[in-house]
């Protein structure tokens, strides 16, 4: 199900968020959770923090590996946030694969900061929101939301590059 049409954001169930510098934004929240909802064949997830609160997304992540669908989860540091992770872990297959950055000893403040949640190579978001009940709910994140319903049959033309 999109979640925009025509480049214009449209309100789905479960409404508008507040209003955030007078227009009304999304819920990352809900977002989120369509777009795990509607993964048919693979799904990427960055997360720089992670916390009991995303334990349901969490939950429907698991529930999708055990149907087939390929997922990859990137975490910043795995200890850190054991107790939220220790379910995750536990179900780790050939569907659901979680990897952890691997720290420089030459610079320890270096990290996996980026928040990102790719759906079927058709649904992105890049955000600012950590995987915890602020970043999904108490704060104001920014984020985008991009589409590509099409990318299926006519991929866009991709140039590989990085940036930190």
């Amino acid at each position: 199900m999109p979640l925009s049409n025509d480049n214009h954001i449209e309100q789905k169930s479960g409404g508008w968020g507040r209003k955030v510098f007078r227009m009304n934004a999304l819920r990352t929240k809900d977002i989120l959770h369509k777009l795990i909802e509607n993964t048919e064949k693979s799904l990427t997830i960055t997360g720089y923090s992670v916390s009991d609160y995303f334990t349901d997304m969490l939950d429907a992540i698991i529930r999708k590996s055990q149907q087939g669908i390929y997922v990859s989860m990137y975490i910043n540091d795995i200890e850190k946030q054991k107790n939220a992770l220790d379910r995750l872990m536990a179900y780790q297959s050939r569907f659901l694969h979680v990897y952890e950055y691997q720290k420089h000893e030459d610079d320890k403040m270096a990290a996996l900061h980026a928040k990102l949640l790719v759906s079927d190579a058709k649904a992105s978001l890049i955000s600012s929101a950590n995987l915890s009940y602020h970043g999904i709910q108490g704060n104001v994140e920014m984020g985008f939301l991009i589409e590509f319903p099409s990318a299926r049959l006519n991929p866009p033309p991709f140039r590989r590059s990085s940036f930190s």
